[in-house]
């Protein structure tokens, strides 16, 4: 007689892998001729740019055909203009750290149009800092030491 054993031995186990994805985003705070700051408002290390804009405006945000000439102050020491127009904070910001003051006065050249004032609005952006091409992809800058040291777009 012969005999035997078959056996199907089966083991099932299920993983759950949760992956959140970082929240990258940022707010500017404190806008007018000699204070701009921006804050890091994502959950993750970012580096941010800021666009300035300045026109005449009056009491009901009316915006003058012509733009004013003027003269801007930037803190160089924490932040770097380059020919895109942008102004880039040097150094990445943690989650909730605000930047050092990016302006140190706007003067208007020009004589302002009856009704309207000199009017500064400031559009920031962020990137995550990490990996450090994907700032230098998405903005055509160079990071070195975990700073923004060139311009290269």
């Amino acid at each position: 007689a012969v005999g035997g054993t078959v056996a199907w031995f089966t083991d099932s186990a299920t993983k759950e892998n949760a992956f959140l994805a970082s929240r990258v985003s940022c707010s500017v705070s404190e806008v007018n001729t000699t204070t701009v700051t921006v804050t890091n408002t994502g959950d993750i290390d970012a580096f941010v740019r800021a666009a300035v804009t300045v026109n005449w405006v009056d009491a009901s945000g009316n915006v003058y055909g012509t733009a004013p000439q003027y003269v801007v102050g930037i803190n160089e020491a924490d932040w770097a203009a380059y020919t895109d127009g942008y102004y880039y904070c040097l150094e990445a910001l943690a989650p909730g750290a605000v930047s050092e003051n990016l302006i140190t006065g706007i003067v208007a050249t020009s004589a302002a149009p009856e009704g309207y004032t000199l009017g500064v609005e400031v559009i920031a952006e962020a990137i995550q800092s990490e990996p450090v091409h994907a700032a230098g992809t998405a903005w055509g800058v160079v990071i070195s030491a975990g700073s923004v040291s060139a311009y290269t777009g």
